[in-house]
């Protein structure tokens, strides 16, 4: 089976959200619906990045597999055959398994030494790619978790990172549709960096 088509899920689930939140950003006031639909939106970009990472590592572990430069597979001593086993080997490398946990896919260093810990073949590229600097995603990272936790901590990150400003109401909204140095709107540069970090690393 080919990787390609886990990148191919992810740009075309990309591209529905973003339409959908393109209509909702053509609007001066948001309704308390059309609020809460954004919301989902933003957290829901950052879940199919997280199974996307998640689905690339464990299948890449399988041998079962093909990236853009030949078949992908673990260097392992017994290497797993299929995604569950993948995991089980992953989970099996950490202190007391983990207590079950996974790692949480969506930061990149953690993405990275799950590919470490099962000796990916293909872990140069994957090391590579996720480790670029600055990381654009950890902004879509941060309003997601305001956006799940309305804490105070995960409201000083979003100020610390001047998302907004140092002092007053956060708007959701206003963040997400806000214009960043490169001259499009925040929203719109998340999933346009996942699908180019995401089609480089099959």
């Amino acid at each position: 089976m080919m990787l390609n088509r886990h990148y191919l899920r992810l740009e075309q689930r990309l591209s529905l959200i973003e339409r959908e939140i393109d209509e909702l950003s053509t609007k001066e006031v948001l309704a308390k619906h059309e609020a809460l639909a954004l919301d989902k939106y933003l957290m829901q970009f950052q879940i199919e990045w997280e199974h996307f990472i998640r689905r690339l590592i464990l299948d890449s572990a399988t041998g079962q597999h093909q990236g853009s430069s030949g078949r992908v597979f673990s260097t392992l001593p017994n290497p797993p055959k299929t995604r569950e086993q993948a995991l089980y080997s992953l989970l099996s490398t950490f202190r007391g398994n983990n207590g079950g946990r996974e790692p949480e896919w969506s930061h990149s260093s953690k993405a990275i030494d799950a590919a470490t810990r099962l000796q990916l073949s293909n872990l140069t590229t994957i090391s590579g790619y996720l480790g670029v600097t600055p990381w654009p995603l950890d902004e879509m990272r941060f309003l997601r978790n305001y956006i799940a936790h309305q804490s105070k901590n995960s409201a000083v990150t979003l100020r610390r990172q001047s998302m907004t400003g140092p002092s007053g109401k956060i708007s959701v909204p206003q963040i997400a549709f806000d214009y960043i140095p490169s001259g499009v709107q925040r929203y719109k540069s998340w999933p346009a960096f996942m699908k180019t970090i995401g089609q480089q690393m099959i």
